[in-house]
């Protein structure tokens, strides 16, 4: 199979054929390389991928061509959003599965014993990665225990459009780390929130919700998520104003470390609960980071949950403005006119 390579320019790429992958010894090798390893991924040199399907330089176009011949393998390529990419910096390669698990104690990738972690470890096992069709990446946490998941709108979006169905990482980069399918069901524009149903059928650990109207200044806060990619990390802050408002939305304003990737991740109080959800920063101002308060979900959560699984993912979704209905929908979205495919 013919390699190609390509300067920087924005110029529409040669496709590969997905027929011709099994003949790519790049993409074999990559596979044989995971095969022999003892986590379902693989570390790699940024110039040496590229070059490995025949780059000697790289644009949007090229890392989305090649992200597309890695998913049509069941493989991940997993880049830091927050810098462009240098010829020596490592890049993941990440088989899915629907159990990538890899859990040497037990067969179940959730089972675990009870013990006497503090509130945070707590809420940081209920805290998740988002990873949508595009390659972008995200935070989530579990707000039910079947499955109900909450993140960032413009996480599961490209082109202002919501995407119907994404993975969920839970346990990450632990031996009982497994990549789930998680179907959107609502979502809202302005406020940038979405809920998910995780579509395997098990008891998930839950982030416990508390009030956040008794927020006050000077408060400690942990903003967990997962930044650029990484494994699950815990920030500290303290609230700089509970009642700041944005874009006509009052916010939780603080100074806990929020960057690329911490979107739709949980900012928790000392007790361990959920108090906001981490979106949006105001430029590089270390202390305007900004949460959309938790109780802003409140009715769509206690609808969620009331409906139950099948039942909300039976509903009706319009990907452009994120509303949902139970009722039958022809051609259009009632809500903003949106044109359906039939």
């Amino acid at each position: 199979m013919a390699l190609f390579w390509k300067k920087r320019s924005d110029k529409k790429l040669p496709k590969f054929k997905s027929d011709d992958l099994e003949f790519h010894p790049f993409v074999n090798q990559i596979c044989e390389e995971i095969d022999n390893s003892d986590y379902a991924n693989l570390e790699i040199r940024f110039n040496n991928l590229l070059r490995g399907f025949g780059y000697l330089d790289y644009n949007d176009s090229i890392i989305l061509d090649i992200q597309r011949i890695l998913q049509t393998c069941n493989l991940y390529l997993q880049v830091p959003l927050h810098k462009e990419l240098k010829p020596e910096d490592q890049v993941t390669i990440i088989r899915f599965s629907q159990n990538n698990g890899h859990n040497r104690n037990n067969s179940n990738g959730n089972s675990q014993k009870p013990s006497n972690l503090s509130p945070i470890q707590n809420a940081v096992n209920s805290v998740v990665q988002i990873i949508s069709p595009n390659g972008a990446t995200g935070t989530g946490f579990i707000i039910g225990d079947t499955g109900l998941v909450i993140t960032a709108r413009h996480v599961v979006e490209d082109d202002g459009l919501s995407f119907r169905k994404v993975l969920v990482r839970q346990n990450i980069q632990k031996p009982n780390q497994r990549d789930l399918e998680a179907i959107i069901f609502k979502s809202h524009r302005k406020l940038d929130y979405a809920l998910l149903w995780i579509l395997k059928d098990d008891h998930f650990p839950v982030l416990q919700i508390d009030n956040p109207r008794k927020l006050n200044y000077t408060e400690t806060v942990y903003a967990i998520g997962c930044p650029g990619g990484l494994p699950t990390t815990v920030t500290k802050g303290v609230i700089g104003n509970p009642n700041m408002i944005f874009n006509g939305i009052d916010c939780i304003q603080c100074d806990a470390a929020i960057d690329h990737g911490n979107s739709g991740g949980p900012l928790v109080n000392e007790d361990g609960k959920i108090v906001g959800i981490t979106l949006w920063g105001l430029g590089n101002f270390a202390a305007a980071k900004l949460s959309l308060p938790i109780d802003y979900l409140t009715d769509d959560i206690s609808m969620a949950k009331h409906a139950g699984k099948k039942t909300s993912l039976k509903a009706f979704y319009c990907p452009s403005c994120g509303f949902s209905t139970g009722a039958r929908i022809s051609w259009y979205c009632p809500n903003c006119g949106f044109q359906h495919k039939n």
